[in-house]
């Protein structure tokens, strides 16, 4: 009996002994073990133990764990925070229950990321701007970037130039270059216990040359106020210069730009501006250079233009018949780089006895208010002007009235159409009569189509018809108002 008490006591204190320890220790999945390029924040993970409410976790430079970075978390993964760059890490994760906790794990190593990869420009690259665009990996657990440009490879040299660059970017724009420069280019990353090593060297040789894009060289009927563009070439400003001779030196302007005008990105980079108000008809060439505080680059190729020197009418169109009494003309718009524009209107040929118009600048059409004469020739042209100059007149076209629309009056009665204009699209057509009577009602648009038709009974004395264009466009309409075979026509203006 002595005997199986003992055996017994001896297992419970077995069993007590093995169970103090029943937690396994975790397996480590990530990084895998001799990993390299890690982040100084180097993302750590294991499997889960059952029973663990918190995991303890070492990182540390020698395998002992004598001097370590300590972490502490209830999940299953943590990133770690500013290791050193280029360095072997040992890492192992202990799990902590209630009341028992794990052995540590079987540890794993891995190396840190030595410096920054840059991947462009590509080394050895010509015709770069003088704000040259780079890029390069990211590497994330830093506070900064930090780049150095050159011509010298001690990064010593008056044209040397550095900055620090937010750890978020992975491109940028460098500070201004010398034109026509070597560059040497070198990178590296920090955070608050270092810095990487150095990147490789990038070679890379700033532009001299560029190019003109718009307008193209020989182009013909440029506007007088035009767009000029050029490629960018990375300066802070740039001077262009139009003359009216290819030596330059008859009626020069010259203007400095600065880069406000710059639209740009990696793909498409072109400075885009408006000349001042030039003549018509007047070839003129043009050339850019770029400047800086360091600098200037060579002067681009000549160009040259030739601004429009007459309009080209549109409708009614030359030779036409049968044209409404009361046209609507229409033409090329030269947009808003003129000041007006000035049509002139005649039954002659060499415009004796014009009626002369002078129009906004911001149209492109004009319709006749007083009827012309039925059955007739008329001859019309146009020019546009500017407090420089103005067009040479357009051709000459010729259209050929139809009937008249009507008569102005009804015989016997007196007829009132208002509000004239319109603001609300809502006309009132009154009549007063003599007589029992039937008037026709139609309502014709500006390009002759009929929106309204009706008749209506007259009554002796005063009458009056409400009609509704509020569903229809703001712009000129006519009223045509037919009696027997007497009609009457009336232009009104909706204008809501």
């Amino acid at each position: 009996m002595k005997k199986i008490f003992t055996t017994l006591v001896c297992l419970f204190m077995f069993f007590g002994v093995f169970s103090a320890n029943t937690m396994f220790a975790p397996a480590l999945t990530t990084p895998t073990n001799g990993a390299v390029n890690q982040m100084p924040n180097t993302f750590l993970k294991w499997s889960a133990v059952p029973g663990a409410f918190t995991y303890k976790i070492q990182v540390s430079t020698d395998s002992l764990f004598v001097t370590s970075n300590q972490y502490s978390t209830n999940l299953t993964a943590i990133y770690s925070s500013n290791l050193s760059f280029n360095s072997k890490y040992f890492w192992r994760v202990k799990a902590i229950g209630i009341s028992d906790s794990s052995a540590w794990s079987a540890a794993r190593n891995f190396y840190t990321i030595n410096t920054v990869t840059i991947t462009q420009p590509v080394d050895f690259s010509v015709n770069r701007p003088v704000s040259c665009y780079f890029k390069w990996n990211a590497i994330s657990g830093i506070a900064n970037y930090e780049y150095q440009m050159d011509t010298s490879l001690t990064f010593s040299s008056p044209l040397f130039v550095s900055n620090l660059i937010s750890a978020t970017k992975t491109d940028a724009y460098s500070k201004q270059l010398a034109f026509g420069e070597h560059y040497y280019l070198r990178m590296r990353a920090l955070h608050s216990q270092g810095t990487s090593n150095w990147s490789s060297l990038v070679n890379f040789t700033t532009l001299t040359d560029f190019m003109l894009r718009r307008p193209s060289s020989d182009t013909n009927k440029v506007m007088v106020v035009t767009k000029l563009e050029w490629d960018w070439a990375g300066s802070t400003h740039y001077t262009y210069t139009i003359a009216t001779d290819s030596l330059f030196t008859t009626n020069v302007v010259s203007h400095l730009i600065d880069t406000t005008k710059v639209i740009k990105n990696a793909y498409d980079t072109l400075v885009r501006v408006h000349t001042d108000t030039l003549r018509f008809g007047q070839k003129y060439f043009w050339k850019v250079r770029a400047e800086n505080a360091l600098s200037t680059s060579n002067q681009t190729a000549v160009w040259k233009f030739t601004t429009i020197d007459k309009m080209t009418l549109l409708t009614p169109t030359n030779g036409s018949i049968g044209v409404t009494t009361i046209p609507t003309f229409k033409w090329d718009t030269l947009r808003q780089s003129i000041g007006h524009y000035v049509l002139e209107l005649d039954t002659n040929l060499l415009f004796s006895n014009p009626h002369i118009y002078v129009l906004s600048n911001d149209t492109n059409f004009y319709s006749i208010v007083a009827p012309l004469l039925p059955h007739t020739k008329y001859y019309w042209r146009m020019k546009a002007t500017t407090l420089l100059d103005a067009t040479n007149w357009s051709d000459v076209f010729n259209f050929t009235t139809t009937s008249p629309i009507g008569i102005e009056n009804f015989e016997n009665n007196d007829v009132s159409i208002y509000p004239n204009p319109t603001v609300t699209g809502e006309i009132n057509i009154q009549i007063s009569s003599s007589e029992l009577n039937d008037v026709s009602v139609r309502i014709i648009n500006m390009v002759g189509q009929e929106i309204f038709n009706q008749n209506y009974g007259i009554k002796i004395g005063s009458n009056t018809i409400n009609l509704d264009l509020n569903k229809n466009t703001n712009g000129i309409y006519f009223i045509q108002l037919k009696q027997g075979d007497t009609i009457i026509t009336r232009k009104i203006i909706v204008n809501k």
